[in-house]
């Protein structure tokens, strides 16, 4: 009996009905259907853990008392750092990283399938 009453108090609550109740195990997979079936229900996915789903306002707090922070900023920091050292977070927001590099044309060898127009004339035939 006692390992009923562990279960039972394992379960997780389902942040889109809350009379769901769901195993740890299952959540993602619950959260992904429960999440279809209540397209009104505007919530937002954590970027530290997929299984906390939160109220967009609530975001911005959720972030920075979310359980798993200090563990992806430890991966984060021995990452960039190479540093086996102990580091505590900080609580503040996720740094952001963007692609300032200009587009490259990857896909069309130097050498070339000719010039622009009649590579457009070839493709647009193809998909008629």
């Amino acid at each position: 009996q006692a390992t009923t009453m562990s279960l039972v108090e394992d379960l997780l609550f389902c942040p889109y009905n809350r009379a769901h109740r769901i195993r740890p195990d299952a959540m993602p997979k619950h959260l992904y259907k429960c999440r279809r079936n209540h397209p009104k229900t505007k919530l937002v996915i954590c970027p530290f853990n997929t299984i906390h789903h939160v109220p967009g306002p609530e975001l911005n707090a959720h972030i920075v008392e979310c359980p798993d922070r200090a563990a992806f900023e430890l991966y984060k920091y021995c990452i960039t750092d190479g540093s086996r050292q102990s580091h505590t977070p900080t609580a503040q927001e996720p740094e952001l990283i963007y692609n300032n590099e200009p587009p490259r044309r990857s896909l069309t060898p130097e050498s070339g399938f000719g010039d622009l127009e009649e590579v457009t004339a070839v493709v647009g035939r193809s998909l008629q």
